[in-house]
C-alpha cells in the first residue's frame, strides 16, 4: 500500500519513502501569482526539499512534484521529467496523448482514501498505509509530506486569492465560474491551514509562510525565502567547506 509504481510497464509494485526523522525541510511551492517574485535558484540549496503542486511546473522543477487531477490539466512535459511525481491510485490506468502513464519515468501513485475528515493528515505514522483524499491536492500532498518525515514545512506561492491573477504563469484565464470555484476552495484551504498550523505546532510540526503579503500571514510567521533556506541549514547543522582529500592519503584513517 502506501505509494506504488509500474515495474518493467506492466506490474505494479510497492514502494515507501516513510520516514520519521528526516534532516532537511519541505518547501511546498503552489501556483498562485506570487509565485513568480522567487527566483527558482535560491531553491536549490542543502536541506531543502522542493515540493511542487499542480502547474507550479515547469517554472519550478520540483524534488517531488504532486498532480491529482487528469493527465491533461498539466504540461505533458512533466511526465517524463526525471524527479520524483506522485498522483492519486486510480489515475494509474490512464493515457495522455497516446502515451500509457505506465511509460513515465518516477511515477507513483498514492493508495488513497476518500473523506470528509481534514485530521486524517496527520495520521502518518504507519509505513504501509492509505492517504486522506478530501478531493483537494493540497491536503494528500501534506499528508505525504508529513508521512515522509518533513517537521518543518514552508509554503510558497500560497496567495488564496485571484486578485492579483488566476495562476503564476498566465497560460490560461480562468472563466468566472472556475474563478468563483476557486475562491471557495481557496477560503476552505486559508480555513485548513490556520488548522494543520495549530495542531501540527502540537505535533511537533513548524509551519512557516514564505508567500509575501499572503492572508496565510496573518496566522504564519513570514519568513522571506533566502532567510528560511538559511535557517534550514542552521537548523539541520548541514556542513560545508572543509578539505578535501584524495582517497589514497585517508587510507587507513578512522573517522
Amino acid at each position: 500500500m502506501a505509494l506504488w509504481r509500474y515495474v518493467d510497464n506492466i506490474e505494479m509494485e510497492r514502494t515507501s519513502f516513510h520516514k520519521k526523522r528526516v534532516s532537511a525541510d519541505a518547501y511546498i511551492c503552489c501556483p498562485g501569482p506570487s509565485l513568480n517574485l522567487i527566483n527558482p535558484e535560491d531553491l536549490k540549496k542543502p536541506g531543502v526539499t522542493t515540493f511542487g503542486i499542480n502547474r507550479s511546473y515547469p517554472y519550478i522543477k520540483p524534488d517531488v512534484w504532486f498532480g491529482m487531477d487528469f493527465p491533461q490539466c498539466y504540461p505533458r512535459e512533466v511526465f517524463w521529467e526525471s524527479f520524483v511525481k506522485i498522483m492519486r491510485g486510480g489515475m494509474q490506468g490512464f493515457s495522455c496523448e497516446g502515451h500509457h502513464l505506465s511509460v513515465c519515468p518516477n511515477l507513483y501513485f498514492a493508495d488513497c482514501k476518500e473523506t470528509d475528515n481534514v485530521g486524517l493528515v496527520f495520521e502518518f505514522d504507519s509505513d504501509d498505509m492509505i492517504f486522506a483524499w478530501t478531493n483537494n491536492v493540497m491536503l494528500i500532498a501534506l499528508n505525504i509530506v508529513l508521512w515522509m518525515g518533513y517537521k518543518r514545512i514552508h509554503f510558497l506561492g500560497c496567495d488564496f486569492s485571484t486578485e492579483e491573477g488566476d495562476y503564476h504563469d498566465g497560460i490560461k484565464e480562468l472563466s468566472d465560474e472556475n474563478r468563483r470555484r476557486n475562491n471557495i476552495l481557496y477560503d476552505q484551504l486559508n480555513n485548513f491551514l490556520k488548522y494543520f498550523s495549530e495542531q501540527g505546532n502540537e505535533r511537533g510540526v513548524k509551519v512557516f509562510s514564505c508567500t509575501p503579503d499572503s492572508r496565510i500571514n496573518e496566522y504564519l510567521p513570514y519568513v522571506p525565502l533566502k532567510t528560511a533556506t538559511q535557517s534550514t541549514q542552521d537548523e539541520h547543522s548541514i556542513p560545508s567547506g572543509g578539505k578535501l582529500f584524495h582517497s589514497k592519503d585517508l587510507k587507513g584513517v578512522i573517522f
